[in-house]
Order: structure tokens, then C-alpha cells, then sequence
């Protein structure tokens, strides 16, 4: 158990935006690979994580105040700012399925991220984060666990894996011309 209770609190505030961020995007990006992949299994599991995760940040804001931790606009932000850009540059660089797994890699950070502020709030006696993050731990891995497991699909759809995951947007005249 740490002694220094101010460096835990310190490690508590700096984290606590970090959740705010991880979960932002955890909403934005799954919504956004739901959107993509439709009424199919990866689609699906996605979709579960983002419904998830704007629960989870309906909940955070008041246990952050009742604990005394900071309610991150700033971090909430932040997730927006990286999720349009993930969107708006690197998704018209990769393929679908390599986009999905980025997705995944950015939950997992989110698993371990759980875990440490979990701990932490363990440590310090903060009631509430605890039974947030106690809960979240309870649901998110299993979500995550369903979405890694849906990768399968793409090796049944090689075209859609394939297929870049936000296409460049074609003119009318140049969508003419490709159809001839």
C-alpha cells in the first residue's frame, strides 16, 4: 500500500482524464467500425462497447465530483480531437479490418488503464470509483473478449478486410467514369 497519499491522489487526478479520453473514444470509435460494418458480428460486438462506454461516462462525471476528482472536459476533448482525426486521416490510409484491430488495441489500453485507476482507487479509500470500476470490469473485458473474437469474419469477407475503411469520396464525375 503506497504512504505517500498526496502522490496517489496526484497519480488519481492525472488518470482520471485519461478515462474520460479512453472512454470518449472508446464511444466513437466502436460507434464508428458499428456504422461501417452494419448487422454483422464485428458490427455488432462494436456497437455493444460504444453503448458501453456512453454509459460509463453518464456515471463517471458524478463519481469523480462525489470523489473529489477532476471531470475532464479536457480529456473528453481530447478523445473527440484524436477520434476525427483517426477518422478524417488514418482511416483513408488502412483497410477495414486493420482500422478494427487498432480499435481493438485502443480497448485493451483501456482494460489496463481500468485496472490501474481500480487499484488506485483501492488504495485511497474512494468508494464509488472503486464500485465504477468494479462494474466496468465486470462488463468491458467480455465486450472486448466478443469483438476479438469476431475477427474471424474478415477472413470469411476478404473483401470487405480489404477494403479501405473510410474511402476517399469520389465526384460525381468520377464515380461516371469509373462505372464505364
Amino acid at each position: 500500500m503506497p504512504t505517500d497519499l498526496k502522490q496517489l491522489e496526484k497519480l488519481l487526478h492525472n488518470v482520471t482524464h485519461e478515462v474520460f479520453q479512453t472512454e470518449t473514444s472508446a464511444v466513437r470509435h466502436c460507434r464508428r467500425e458499428a456504422d461501417r460494418l452494419g448487422a454483422t458480428g464485428p458490427g455488432r460486438a462494436m456497437l455493444a462497447i460504444s453503448e458501453h462506454a456512453g454509459r460509463v461516462l453518464d456515471a463517471l462525471a458524478p463519481v469523480c465530483h462525489q470523489e473529489g476528482l477532476p471531470v475532464s472536459a479536457g480529456g473528453s476533448t481530447a478523445g473527440v480531437f484524436l477520434s476525427e482525426m483517426r477518422d478524417k486521416v488514418l482511416d483513408r490510409l488502412v483497410q477495414s479490418e486493420r482500422s478494427y484491430r487498432g480499435t481493438l488495441m485502443g480497448l485493451h489500453h483501456g482494460i489496463d488503464l481500468m485496472k490501474l485507476v481500480s487499484s488506485a482507487a483501492a488504495a485511497s479509500g474512494k468508494s464509488s470509483l472503486i464500485a465504477l470500476c468494479g462494474d466496468w470490469l465486470l462488463v468491458r473485458p467480455a465486450l472486448v473478449q466478443s469483438a476479438v473474437e469476431e475477427l474471424s469474419w474478415f477472413v470469411m469477407h476478404p473483401e470487405r478486410a480489404t477494403a479501405l475503411a473510410r474511402p476517399f469520396m469520389l465526384s460525381a464525375r468520377r464515380q461516371r467514369v469509373a462505372r464505364l
